[in-house]
Formats: structure tokens, sequence, C-alpha cells
């Protein structure tokens, strides 16, 4: 392979400076920034432009002050800033040092760099899979001041620029967004006055309620204002010892109170085919409650043209109109009162009771079996 030329070098040089800039840890950013400068204008350069353009060395501090656009700045800041003419210790390598830098020199320098480089960017690639929080110094300032005061005060109208979060100004003047907290997102131009529900109608509504409830029990005349409903069990284990009412009897409860569902229906009583007698106790409850129902019903022949003159007296009849009042729920568990435990409740052993019951029920599948077993070796031992 021949000499490098100078794009080559100029080329590796930016490689160099756009891989330590992509460090996201800031001191192994700013190092190897520095390393890659420091290589190639020690190794490019004769040593007193090489000391004087450095920004890290004593001799180049006085000439060229560290600033953030020196540590960012591309590579025409190292060597483009020294032409490489046909004069040039770069573009003719016989002047380095007061010596000379021979084609076979710059051709290692230049393999030697493009090695270090696969191993600079292995590095910057593990350190941005294992990246952690910024730094202080890494934080962004928002500079607010006037325009006419140069190209710092980037923001707002005339005067100076303003002091940041880290200068000695005082309070910042701009708090911004830190750590893994909540982005706000407020909505404030929504018409919530549209979506607002008041409930200023309620009196209104509750006199409205029972003015209907008021002509409703006037058009039924003497009928009751409610149907007659089932005692059913609450769900749950929780409330299964409570009865209320349900929504209708069913098919068999209103069979064995003798009367027929169209006629349970034509006489307020509703019939419910949903649901399921699973207890004899409930079935008779409620069967009573239908026979109870009935024989204090009071049905009047509907009016027609044989009987339209006719007038039924109801001066003797007292009715009753309320049906829940009439026929209450009874109590789901009735209430034992108090009483002296007796001799022989205290000689029963309840927990030992329930035990041996569950055992029984447990093996009498193996009890019958048993039996059964024995029942044919008897047989067969007869023949």
């Amino acid at each position: 392979m021949s000499s490098p030329s100078r794009a080559q070098i100029l080329g590796l040089y930016r490689k160099y400076l756009a891989t330590a800039q992509s460090f996201s840890s800031y001191n192994f950013r700013t190092y190897f920034l520095r390393r890659s400068r420091d290589l190639f204008r020690s190794t490019l350069l004769p040593p007193a432009s090489a000391a004087t353009s450095s920004p890290f060395s004593p001799a180049g501090a006085k000439t060229s002050p560290v600033s953030p656009s020196t540590l960012t700045s591309p590579a025409p800041s190292i060597l483009e800033s020294t032409p490489l003419n046909a004069g040039d210790g770069l573009s003719n390598p016989s002047q380095h040092a007061g010596g000379s830098l021979d084609a076979e020199k710059l051709k290692a320098f230049y393999e030697t760099a493009k090695k270090d480089l696969e191993v600079l960017r292995r590095a910057a690639l593990m350190n941005r899979m294992y990246e952690g929080e910024r730094l202080v110094v890494e934080h962004p300032q928002l500079i607010i001041g006037g325009g006419g005061a140069g190209a710092e005060a980037s923001t707002g109208g005339g005067g100076h620029p303003t002091a940041g979060p880290q200068s000695s100004g005082g309070a910042p003047s701009a708090m911004g967004f830190r750590h893994n907290n909540v982005l706000h997102n407020n909505h404030f131009r929504k018409d919530w006055q549209r979506r607002v529900k008041v409930w200023f109608d309620q009196p209104g509504a509750k006199k409205s309620r029972r003015n209907a409830r008021q002509a409703k029990a006037a058009a039924l005349g003497l009928r009751p204002l409610k149907p007659l409903r089932p005692a059913v069990r609450c769900p749950t284990l929780k409330y299964n010892t409570k009865l209320r009412e349900g929504k209708g009897f069913t098919a068999e409860e209103i069979k064995a109170a003798g009367l027929r569902k169209k006629e349970a229906k034509s006489v307020g009583i509703p019939v419910d085919h949903r649901r399921r007698n699973k207890s004899e106790e409930s079935l008779k409850l409620n069967a009573d409650r239908i026979k109870a129902y009935h024989s204090r019903l009071v049905v009047l022949p509907r009016r027609n043209k044989k009987n339209k003159d006719k007038k039924v007296d109801l001066s003797s009849i007292t009715s009753v109109r309320d049906t829940a009042a009439a026929f209450p729920i009874p109590a789901g568990i009735p209430v034992e009162a108090p009483r002296a435990i007796t001799s022989e409740e205290k000689e029963v052993n309840a927990f030992r009771t329930l035990r041996e019951e569950r055992a029984k029920h447990r093996n009498e599948g193996a009890r019958l079996a048993r039996e059964k077993k024995k029942e044919e070796e008897a047989a067969a031992a007869k023949k």
C-alpha cells in the first residue's frame, strides 16, 4: 500500500472525533476527544505547532481558550488550520521535528490508527449499552435575553442575556423536566361547562314521581297497588339465611296452590319461569302464600251486555291495597328464645358427631361394595 493521502488522514481524524463523541459517559467522551486531537497533532505536526494548536497544553491554553465549541469542533480545527501544501511536512513528509517523516512511518501510523479506531468503536458501543445518568454539567442551560447582546442571547426581547442555572446570577430562569417524572399534558381548552351535570331538579322530580304513583293508584280502583311476591332465599353463604321478595312464583308453586298459570296472572300473581324449587320448605311456603292471597281475594265480574245494569255492593267489603303489609315475608330462621342447656346436650360431642357423619358419607360406597362381595361369596359357598 502507498503512503496515505491528505484526504485519507483527514477522514480518519474525523472518524476518531465522531467515535469519541459517541460515548455516552461525559468523562470518557472528553478524554477520548482530547486523546484523539493530541495523537494526530503530536504525530503529524511539528512540535512547535502541536504545542500551540492544542487547547489542552499549557502553551496552547494561552492562545486557544477551552470552550464547548473547541471540544465539539470537527476535524478542520486541526489539519485544515494547517495547510498541507507542497512545502508542508504532511504533504511532503520530509520535515518533522527537524528531521524527516518518511512514507513508511506515515503508513505505519495510519495502519495503527485504523486498528485503534476499531477498538475505540467497540468501547463506545459497550459504553452506550450501559448508559448511566447524566452529570450536572451535561444538562443544557436555557439562556433568555435580548437579541442585540450577541449570539448567546438566543431568545427574548432586548437587553443582556440573563444568568443560567449554573451561573451566580441567582435563581434559575427556567425550570426544566428532570428524572423519570410524568410530562405535563394539561387540557385547559375543553368546554367543561357543557359536560357538567347538576341535580337542581331533584325536588321537582321527586314530586313528579309521587304524582305519577297517585295517578296510577287512582286508575287501578280497588285493585292492589303491587302484585303478590314470593319469598325467596338471598344468594351466597353469607345471606342465604334471610328471606326477601322474589320476582314471581314457579309453576310448581302455582300448581300446588290449585291454580293455573294463566289464571294466576289474571288475579295479580306473577309467574317466573326461570326460578326452580330446590326444597320442599320453599315450595310449601310460597304455595301457602298463594292460598292465603286467593282466599282473601274478591274478583268482580267483567262488565258486559248482560250485567251492565247490575251494580255490585262493595259497602261491606274492607279493601287492603298494600299486599306487602297484608302478606309480609316471614323471617328466614326463627329466633330461638334463650334457655338453659340440658344435660343430654352437654354430653354430646358436636365435633365428633360431624366427623363421624362425614366419614360415613365418604365411605358409603366402599361399605356397600364389601357387603355385596360378602353376599356373592356366601351365595357361591352354598352352591
